[in-house]
């Protein structure tokens, strides 16, 4: 029997793959795409992980904003009264979970709010989805290794029988 090709053109596609020794062309095509689907899905699970970090980063720059602003408002603060409403007020605020939203009006802080719990969301579902694509990759190795068996078990019936 001569040796299977490992590089192999699959004609549907048209593009090149590597076929895993003794695994149907067919199989090859399969696990070539469906590990393209993979890495697909993991850069977009990348990129909004990176998009997550950038609206943490920014809302990050928005309290030390808020922080530098409640700062000046205590040193413009022309007695100790002044000084100790501004700090109750920011105090309550924060309290409340509203400390970003005193620097901006209250519809850009919701949207930020939203932007981040709609990122944050995506992410979970990429990684229940990369979760889900992990466990077909293992079901299609496992079908993998019984095509191989099986095809090994044809070509050694195949050979005591020449």
């Amino acid at each position: 029997m001569k040796p299977v090709d490992h590089r192999k053109v699959d004609n549907d596609q048209g593009e090149r793959l590597e076929q895993v020794q003794g695994i149907p062309n067919a199989h090859g095509a399969t696990l070539v795409s469906f590990a393209d689907h993979c890495i697909s899905r993991a850069k977009i699970y990348f990129q909004l992980h990176e998009k997550a970090a950038q609206l943490f980063d920014e809302l990050f720059q928005l309290k030390l904003c808020r922080k530098r602003e409640i700062n000046e408002q205590i040193m413009r603060a022309e007695n100790e009264r002044e000084r100790y409403l501004v700090i109750d007020e920011f105090a309550s605020r924060e309290s409340k979970g509203a400390g970003v939203s005193m620097h901006f009006d209250d519809e850009q802080a919701q949207r930020i709010q939203q932007a981040i719990s709609s990122k944050q969301e995506e992410l979970q579902l990429a990684h229940e989805s990369q979760k889900e694509q992990d466990a077909k990759i293992q079901e299609f190795q496992k079908e993998m290794e019984s095509c191989k068996a099986t095809f090994k078990f044809l070509e050694t019936n195949d050979c005591e029988k020449k």
